[in-house]
């Protein structure tokens, strides 16, 4: 794609050249010319580099009336910059000249000039203006048709929607979109963000993980087409590359034939003196070009083994990582223990010593020995809770389900949190090492939950399907910031670490009415 653009960009720039050869400068030609090498980089997703030629062009427009597409460029290049002051003042700019020249030939010009002006505001939080803005674009669409705009407007609508909270507005919008007669003109990449949109909705707000799923796989089928329309892109340019450099070296077979003939005739046509000047010129040449040849060997071989180490640094900063995350949870692990222990089992056994130093000196009583056994049972029971939370039996013996089914049951029943377990029906067995991790994790989410959130309710659920391991767990407490928790150096950070090395993703989202993360890892890839 950079080649692309720079060829394109290269034939603009020959073209300023003839220009300015032929005295062309007070033509339209150069107008236009900064025109198109500006859509070159818009389209391309180069805002900067087209705003720098929009400029280039500005001095060239003699008629206001002109200024009316200018603008809406202008408007367009400053909404992919993120410049929301620059982008709206374009816009406005542009409506105001339409409202003054009412001409019919720029009348599709407005409903570009109103979807900007929403993305722009949409920019700041200005829901209530973006909204009215996108409504207004899509209803001048619909009188003067911009081809392709109108599907991009309803998304760009329902983003708008859900960003400002109407998750139900946001999803009619998408829905109304899917259903209306332009469904066969969204572009791949705009119907790619319809449905990854929809996907959002149905696992944060709406709530209904049927939809999501059905969402989540068109997207997925969607990019793999994306995929491979690309990648059979990439296939025909590399094979007209080979092609072309056949046909190179084939012309290089013909002149170095020719060259060798020229060369005979001229062995034959000198004498012998100069025949062995001739002889030593073209030896000397070639040496030269063996030496040259030579050193853009060592060059590209020393270039790929620096390429070579660089990959095998960060294979290796990617396992330090990795180790030093397991190393952090474990250090954690063994922390919690101690102070459980601590807490817990050493403080009922000295209460124990204590209570048996007294019988040295009065008699043993039935009460002693009924609080004697009562707090051996305590400190039976609070080591087999230490036990299971260093390494569940149950895991190991009944699976990842069964094990946290039990873990969900202790909270329970030691507090008053209000636990939900849900799970699909069918729930396989997985690699051991990957259950102990799941079971870490949600142990890890329920215990910040009890400590941090001061929920009352939680809700966990697990599913496993076409081979990948979905987990969410959703706490109606007071939320926390996210940016906050990770520049402290949180627990939650061992997890993503770990994640992130295994190629899982998550999603969080946290407010004053709760928390919800969701996680998803593949089942195809190797673990341990």
């Amino acid at each position: 794609m950079s080649d692309q653009i720079d060829s394109a960009a290269s034939y603009y720039h020959r073209a300023l050249t003839a220009v300015d050869e032929f005295g062309l400068q007070k033509t339209e030609l150069p107008y236009s010319i900064f025109i198109e090498l500006s859509n070159v980089y818009s389209n391309n997703e180069q805002p900067h580099t087209a705003l720098f030629y929009l400029n280039k062009a500005k001095p060239y427009i003699s008629d206001e009336i002109d200024l009316i597409p200018l603008y809406e460029n202008f408007s367009t290049n400053y909404v992919m910059a993120g410049d929301f002051q620059k982008a709206k003042a374009y816009a406005d700019r542009g409506l105001l000249l339409l409202a003054k020249y009412k001409l019919s030939v720029y009348e599709m010009v407005r409903s570009t000039l109103h979807f900007r002006l929403g993305q722009a505001e949409a920019l700041h939080n200005l829901w209530k203006s973006a909204i009215a803005h996108h409504l207004q674009a899509a209803a001048e669409d619909d009188r003067q048709p911009v081809p392709g705009q109108l599907p991009e407007i309803y998304v760009s609508l329902a983003r708008v929607y859900y960003l400002s909270g109407d998750a139900h507005k946001a999803s009619a919008t998408i829905a109304k979109l899917l259903r209306s007669a332009q469904r066969n003109e969204i572009d791949h990449h705009t119907l790619n963000a319809a449905y990854n949109l929809m996907c959002r909705l149905y696992t944060g707000p709406l709530q209904d993980y049927r939809m999501a799923y059905h969402y989540k796989a068109l997207a997925s089928r969607l990019a793999d087409s994306l995929h491979l329309t690309s990648r059979q892109k990439l296939i025909n340019e590399l094979e007209v590359k080979y092609r072309t450099s056949e046909k190179d070296k084939e012309i290089s077979r013909k002149q170095a034939f020719l060259i060798k003939k020229d060369i005979a005739i001229a062995k034959e046509q000198l004498s012998s003196s100069r025949q062995r000047s001739w002889i030593l010129t073209i030896t000397l040449a070639a040496f030269l070009l063996i030496c040259l040849i030579i050193i853009i060997l060592m060059k590209h071989q020393a270039a790929s083994r620096i390429h070579k180490k660089s990959v095998e640094m960060m294979k290796r900063e990617n396992e330090v990582n990795v180790l030093r995350s397991r190393i952090a949870g474990e250090e954690k692990e063994r922390q919690r223990l101690a102070k459980d222990l601590h807490d817990g089992v050493v403080v009922l056994f000295s209460s124990i010593k204590m209570r048996v130093e007294k019988w040295r000196k009065d008699p043993l009583s039935s009460a002693d020995l009924s609080w004697v056994t009562h707090r051996m049972e305590d400190a039976i029971r609070e080591l087999k809770i230490s036990s299971n939370n260093l390494m569940p039996h149950r895991l190991h013996e009944n699976g990842l389900v069964k094990a946290i089914e039990d873990f969900c049951l202790i909270l329970r029943q030691g507090t008053a949190l209000d636990i939900v377990f849900q799970r699909t029906e069918v729930f396989p067995r997985l690699n051991v090492e990957l259950e102990l991790f799941i079971y870490r994790i949600i142990q890890e989410l329920l215990q910040n939950i009890m400590k941090h959130a001061e929920a009352t309710k939680v809700l966990l659920q697990m599913s496993c399907r076409n081979h990948l391991l979905s987990v969410t767990v959703e706490d109606n407490g007071k939320g926390f910031d996210l940016s906050a928790t990770r520049a402290q150096g949180s627990g939650l950070n061992n997890i993503w670490e770990r994640l992130a090395a295994l190629g899982g993703q998550w999603d969080i989202n946290s407010n004053a009415q709760g928390t919800t993360i969701h996680i998803e890892i593949e089942m195809t890839r190797p673990y341990g």
